[in-house]
């Protein structure tokens, strides 16, 4: 099918499919929420990522390879910080409209351009400087000071773009070696390590009816771990990393029509602050 596509092409198809699929996913996880605790609904979906990753694994690299890597230990922070953005990810979900979440978790580029700095050695000019306090500025358009409707939930995503910024991070860690199926292997499986047996010994199990969003849930990770590791494998970064907000396009489509969600004015001007402050922040790296 992607046979006739140029690398670019293959990468911008990639981007869609695998950010679109991690909005599907956050969807069943919100679906989902209401009726098991957290450690549930991320220990089976993530059971199902990993079946998800074996099934698949002679496209994404092989098994073999996967498990030889030499990076272990950064796939093992990897990990660690998965299990901690699934619990406050879908925490979020269960407490806060999709798009609401999403208009904080887009905060993680700018997160992880700081935080370079120290750990990389990346400098940051007084331009990136700027754009990133206009995309923090978002929040304060989104959730005004003294907000009567605000929510300590509102903490959960705060924490959930921090462990994102970790993944981004470590992920530069992974050279060309590593398997596709590496990126979306180990973080599902040390999420199931750490949330499967907490479920099954406190008699949680997903009921019959459920099963199948549950496996949606699984596919959609792999799908999109997969995807977008693939797209920036290909295409250049600053190409694919815009399509990051097409999550906030679902996001509203999905809480509308599922979830029967309408974002606030303040909430809708804020995104757009922020995606339009991550899109200067992609374009000024891409003219570096």
């Amino acid at each position: 099918m992607l046979s006739g596509l140029n690398p670019t092409q293959k990468g911008i198809f990639l981007a869609v499919c695998g950010f679109s699929a991690f909005a599907v996913s956050d969807a069943c996880a919100k679906w989902l929420s209401p009726a098991y605790p957290v450690f549930t609904i991320v220990g089976f979906i993530a059971l199902f990522s990993v079946i998800t990753g074996l099934v698949a694994s002679p496209l994404l690299g092989g098994l073999q390879r996967t498990l030889r890597t030499e990076k272990l230990w950064v796939h093992t922070g990897r990990g660690a910080s998965n299990i901690l953005l699934c619990y406050f990810a879908v925490l979020s979900f269960a407490h806060i409209p999709l798009a609401d979440v999403y208009t904080i978790l887009f905060l993680a580029p700018f997160l992880v351009t700081l935080l370079a700095a120290p750990i990389y050695g990346e400098k940051v000019d007084r331009g990136s400087w700027g754009i990133i306090a206009l995309g923090f500025s978002g929040i304060l358009i989104a959730y005004p000071p003294g907000l009567a409707e605000f929510s300590p939930w509102i903490f959960a995503p705060f924490a959930a773009t921090v462990f994102i910024a970790s993944l981004g991070l470590l992920a530069r860690k992974l050279g060309p070696d590593e398997t596709v199926l590496s990126l979306s292997f180990y973080p599902s499986l040390f999420s199931v390590l750490a949330f499967v047996p907490v479920s099954v010994w406190g008699g949680q199990w997903p009921a019959i009816a459920d099963v199948p969003v549950f496996i949606l849930g699984g596919v959609m990770i792999t799908v999109g771990l997969s995807g977008i590791a693939g797209a920036f494998r290909i295409a250049p970064y600053a190409l694919v990393s815009p399509f990051n907000y097409l999550q906030m396009i679902w996001a509203l489509l999905l809480g509308a029509l599922v979830f029967d969600e309408m974002p606030t004015l303040n909430m809708l001007l804020g995104a757009a602050v922020i995606i339009g402050s991550g899109l200067m922040l992609v374009r000024k790296v891409r003219g570096a």
